[in-house]
């Protein structure tokens, strides 16, 4: 399952303006969307083990400037429990995408990045 939401400066306006929420669900391997995060300051993740488990799940924050080169600026190890990952931190990269890898589990991601200086 994919939500997207996302607030626009003016009805003529195609700029993004306040927050994107997306949120991302499956069974290991999961990669969320690549998206353009070069309009917002704050990027927040939840990950969520969901299910009755067992969980072994390794989630990682991949950015890049040119969308097609990325790499790992956040690595998170979930295993055998129902506690999940926060992460949240200022960045000025152009894309981002949310990695879940593994041997077993399904998980919930929300991902929420926040322009504040737009």
């Amino acid at each position: 399952m994919k939500e997207t939401y996302r607030r626009l400066r003016g009805k003529a306006d195609r700029v993004n303006f306040g927050t994107e929420t997306i949120q991302t669900s499956g069974n290991l391997n999961l990669t969320g969307d690549a998206i353009l995060t070069e309009d917002y300051d704050i990027h927040t993740y939840q990950v969520i083990p969901i299910g009755t488990g067992p969980w072994d799940g390794n989630f990682k924050i991949e950015v890049s400037n040119d969308n097609i080169n990325y790499t790992c600026i956040a690595n998170y190890g979930i295993q055998s429990s129902e506690e999940g990952v926060a992460y949240s931190d200022n960045w000025a990269f152009a894309y981002a995408r949310p990695v879940i890898t593994g041997t077993v589990g399904e998980f919930l991601i929300n991902e929420r990045h926040l322009g504040t200086s737009k």
